[in-house]
């Protein structure tokens, strides 16, 4: 479709090359585009259309996808008016007013994408997306950018929530673990494809690792007078801080223990440990949110699966899902890997921290 209000609307597919598709709810009158996600673990998650989605050529196909019009053909109705008979003809390209190539090729060509035609300099593909969807009114704000994307994150630690319990509540992490990992730990099948979530939690490392880095970039961009840029305070890197520490202290997580009471913590407890949250189903739920000390007590978990989790470490500091990993380790096979130093067991919590990230910049 043309990229254009009107174009662009609940049920519109959004369609990741790597062949992940996600669904439009909504799109604001800032123009960002808010989608639904269902993942392979049963997880279901919400976000805003953003760099995650690339921008490649039309022989990929990526972005923005509406159904084709269908119509029927000399139809034949029975007595309640249905359709019982007929040619279903599907529109050509050329018949569809809304078709067009520009979120490939760019609206000013060669991939170039501008306001107007008659700009002199382009933009960024997903500025200009926000642009057309918002009738020209769109400007970044970083900081409200800075708290939308703290609470995405906020968000995305939540649905973990309802994903955990679920798995809690089959009694899967009651259950001994089997003796062996799946051959592939992001796809498989039973009671691991069901509640594991090692894909659902790279993306939340991805996003902690993804807001520095869009700070970053807001304070390059405003420091280069980009127009599309909307800041009036006289230092954006502290004032950055100031809305990521007020947007993350609004921010609980509550999740229910393996005595089945309720355990709260904050959003930067959560990422300080970020490398430590089980993606491992059979593991209790105090070691899916990643406790230690005094909060990891009620844990029912034996000497045994508190190895499996130990020797996971290198898998929880993972920061890019791979669906062709061979994986289907047994817990030997782990420790000898770990005394070997084949792998780095070491907790990576650290690097996810956003608040140390920020200050560095």
């Amino acid at each position: 479709p043309k990229i254009a209000s009107g174009n662009i609307v609940p049920g519109t597919a959004l369609y990741k090359t790597n062949g992940h598709v996600a669904v439009v709810y909504d799109v604001t009158p800032k123009g960002e585009v808010l989608f639904a996600d269902a993942h392979p673990d049963n997880s279901i998650t919400r976000g805003r259309f953003n760099p995650d989605y690339g921008v490649y050529g039309a022989r990929y196909g990526g972005n923005f996808k509406n159904f084709r019009p269908l119509q029927v053909v000399n139809p034949t109705y029975d007595s309640a008016g249905n359709i019982t008979a007929g040619r279903i003809y599907v529109a050509a390209d050329s018949e569809i007013p809304e078709y067009s190539l520009e979120q490939y090729n760019g609206n000013a060509g060669q991939g170039v994408y501008k306001n107007k035609i008659s700009d002199a300099k382009g933009m960024g593909f997903f500025d200009w997306v926000k642009v057309r969807l918002s009738g020209g009114a769109y400007k970044l704000e970083p900081t409200i950018e800075m708290k939308n994307e703290v609470d995405a994150l906020c968000l995305m630690a939540k649905d973990r929530v309802e994903s955990v319990q679920k798995g809690i509540d089959s009694g899967t992490s009651r259950l001994a673990h089997p003796i062996n990992l799946p051959a592939n730990i992001y796809g498989t099948e039973g009671a691991w494809e069901s509640y594991s979530s090692p894909g659902s939690d790279i993306r939340l490392r991805g996003k902690m690792l993804s807001i520095p880095d869009d700070a970053q970039a807001w304070i390059k961009r405003y420091n280069e007078k980009d127009s599309f840029i909307s800041y009036k305070g006289t230092n954006l890197k502290a004032d950055l801080i100031a809305s990521y520490k007020t947007a993350a202290a609004a921010c609980k997580i509550t999740y229910k223990n393996s005595a089945g009471s309720p355990v709260t913590i904050t959003l930067d407890q959560l990422i300080n440990r970020a490398a430590l949250l089980s993606f491992d189903p059979y593991n209790c739920p105090e070691l899916r949110w990643g406790a230690t000390g005094q909060e990891a007590a009620s844990c029912s978990d034996d000497a045994n699966k508190k190895d499996w989790y130990r020797y996971q470490q290198f898998l929880r500091n993972i920061t890019e899902k791979d669906n062709a990993a061979v994986h289907g380790q047994s817990l030997e096979t782990l420790r000898q890997m770990h005394l070997n130093k084949q792998v780095d067991n070491s907790d990576h919590s650290s690097k996810f921290n956003i608040l140390s990230r920020l200050q560095a910049l």
